[in-house]
């Protein structure tokens, strides 16, 4: 009896990256078409076109089931970081302290 072998599943894990702004956005946009994420994975980008609309487009991400992990990408050092610091008091699910060597695999 032939052994048999396993279908080979094309699911790509489903990765969303919200982008502060068209900076944040025409960035990611480069790397995305320079093909620097693994295959395994289908990044999203979405532009939330300001930092105000980030908790919001975040919460919809995340609880649309629709991906297995939502990033966010937004500046941080310079003002307007009160900002910042006002979008991480608003959204207590946010996981803020998530290290780039944690996410470092979803690279090639």
């Amino acid at each position: 009896m032939p052994l048999r072998k396993l279908p080979i599943v094309l699911h790509k894990h489903k990765i969303c990256i919200i982008c502060e702004g068209d900076e944040e956005f025409d960035y990611l946009s480069c790397l995305k078409s320079l093909n620097v994420w693994n295959d395994n994975y289908e990044v999203v980008l979405d532009n939330a076109k300001g930092n105000g609309n980030i908790p919001a487009r975040y919460q919809d991400r995340y609880q649309s089931g629709s991906f297995e992990i939502v990033f966010i990408f937004c500046d941080t050092e310079r003002k307007p970081y009160e900002q910042f610091e006002d979008i991480k008091k608003e959204d207590k699910f946010i996981p803020w302290n998530l290290q780039c060597s944690q996410a470092r695999h979803f690279l090639r």
